[in-house]
């Protein structure tokens, strides 16, 4: 009998053990405190890559506003469980590569491409694909889409004094007119003098770049000696301009990007000319300086050249204001759309150009002499991963 007491004296013991310890000291009357469950995590798995497609180890992967993080292997996979799913937001950091930040959604597998910080590690698009800028030794230049951007709707304008190399003229004053550029000056007298340009590995001409919005060109590139034009053969002798447009990013929320421009274009150096009967007295005064014996214009001729009470026989014309405005207006509109999933992304861009000139010819009711330009721009990219070594692009430009 005393052995059983014990024996049930230890039982209660080992029972009472598992209780919580607010449920033991509850006071009378109190509702007893009880452990809350745990919150039910999610396990997100994926890989990560550069934009060669080589796996990044060591990466800090972690659930942004907590503490809970992970590090990537030597293959580039990662493995980190979070608690909300479709609000968590996972933060990829590493040592040369740009931080990147990722919405998670509802899906289980994020695979992250980073993209390089060091400016010589960046991806130099050259001949034959992508190599990183470290490892480039042919005469290079390259710039970003957003170094370009002026208020102007000609991109082939902007081109000076943004790449080194790059001589550009402009020899026409009319609206929406392409510049003359040079890479390394002029290789034949005679011949062709414009450089190769490709837009996405496909040939165009100048009037097709200079249409070109800078809000869709991610890297703008030129190759400038044998080295780099190898590959082009007798058609790079001039140099070679490559031209790559912004694709969307994987695992992002569609972003808008809208930009309106209205620009106002005034002539900066102008002639000021004299009026009738000025120009008469002077050509009077030059007439006596050179030997003249009788002025050409009488003083009765300027007096009445100057009322303006005969505009037929004694016309008094100020030619600038007649032909010309003192400035005009032209306008440029922007709408861009990216983003992507798992397996696809997009970008897609509409540019409206209106370009006006600074000439005022008279209105006719059968013809208009004014010039009234207006050019559109459509890119529209998109790609999708068929699998982790094959992607398939469309790349569609439309002017």
């Amino acid at each position: 009998m005393k052995l059983n007491k014990f024996l049930f004296a230890g039982i209660m013991l080992c029972v009472m053990g598992t209780v919580p310890y607010t449920a033991l000291h509850a006071t009378p009357g109190s509702v007893a405190a009880t452990t809350t469950p745990p919150q039910q995590t999610h396990e997100v798995t994926g890989r990560i890559t550069d934009e060669s497609g080589e796996p990044v180890a060591g990466v800090f992967v972690i659930e942004k506003g907590t503490q809970n993080g992970v590090m990537s292997l030597t293959d580039g996979t990662y493995s980190i469980r979070v608690e909300n799913i479709e609000e968590a937001q996972l933060e990829f950091s590493c040592i040369g590569f740009r931080t990147a930040v990722y919405d998670i959604g509802n899906r289980g597998i994020v695979d992250v491409v980073l993209e390089p910080d060091n400016e010589l590690q960046e991806a130099v698009v050259v001949g034959a694909g992508t190599q990183k800028k470290i490892s480039v030794i042919g005469a290079i230049s390259s710039v970003q889409g957003e170094v370009l951007q002026a208020p102007s709707s000609s991109l082939t304008s902007n081109l000076a004094g943004k790449l080194a190399g790059v001589f550009s003229m402009t020899t026409s004053g009319e609206p929406g007119a392409a510049s003359e550029f040079y890479i390394r000056g002029i290789g034949t007298f005679g011949g062709r003098t414009q450089p190769l340009i490709l837009l996405d590995d496909v040939e165009i001409s100048v009037g097709d770049l200079n249409r070109i919005p800078a809000e869709t060109i991610k890297s703008f590139t030129i190759l400038k000696d044998a080295s780099a034009t190898a590959i082009y053969g007798v058609r790079g002798a001039n140099g070679v301009m490559l031209v790559t447009t912004k694709t969307g990013r994987a695992n992002t929320r569609t972003e808008v990007n809208v930009t309106v421009e209205n620009s106002f274009v005034q002539p900066v150096k102008k002639v000021n000319f004299v009026d009738g009967g000025t120009w008469m007295e002077l050509y009077n005064e030059a007439t006596f300086a050179r030997g003249g014996v009788s002025e050409v214009y009488s003083k009765d001729q300027i007096a009445l050249t100057r009322s303006h009470d005969y505009p037929y026989l004694f016309p008094d014309v100020n030619w600038d204001d007649l032909l010309f405005r003192d400035f005009n207006m032209n306008q440029r509109a922007n709408i861009n759309i990216s983003g992507g999933g798992n397996r696809a992304t997009y970008y897609m861009s509409l540019n409206m150009n209106h370009n006006t000139g600074i000439v005022n010819a008279p209105r006719d009711y059968v013809f208009n002499n004014n010039i009234q330009q207006y050019y559109y721009n459509f890119q529209n990219n998109i790609s999708y991963n068929l699998t982790r070594t094959t992607k398939l692009d469309l790349k569609l430009n439309a002017q």
